[in-house]
């Protein structure tokens, strides 16, 4: 009896072993899984990351040039007014020289004398 008793501590001290063993394996698994998940989600993060401040740089970009052309268009704004408002139009001294058709027809009445102010000259460039 003695014998079987022997035998049966020797199996489960191998069932131990053989079950620490696995347990083992299964947790080095897990690990290894939540490990890659974790480098792929700081991937992720990562790209997502360099992709908004590569967006926010483009939005800086076009919000400086943004200005940069506001600021320019009203400086060469300010710029004509004050060449136009330095000089009236006169139609009989012909000074008026474009090639606007409503300008031109304009330019055939030179006895009536009449000057353009800086605002009819506006509105009749753009029609």
């Amino acid at each position: 009896m003695k014998r079987a008793a022997v035998n049966l501590q020797k199996f489960k001290g191998v069932d131990v072993e053989l079950s620490s063993k696995v347990e083992h394996q299964n947790l080095v698994d897990k690990f290894l899984k939540l490990q890659k998940d974790f480098v792929s989600k700081k991937r992720k993060f990562q790209a997502a990351k360099q992709k908004r401040d590569t967006l926010l740089g483009v939005i800086k970009y076009l919000r400086r040039r943004r200005q940069f052309l506001l600021d320019r268009q009203t400086i060469e704004s300010q710029r004509n007014h004050h060449v136009d408002d330095d000089r009236e139009i006169t139609i009989r001294e012909g000074s008026l020289l474009t090639k606007n058709s409503k300008l031109e027809g304009f330019l055939r009445h030179e006895e009536d004398g009449v000057t353009l102010t800086q605002h009819e000259q506006v509105v009749m460039q753009r029609d």
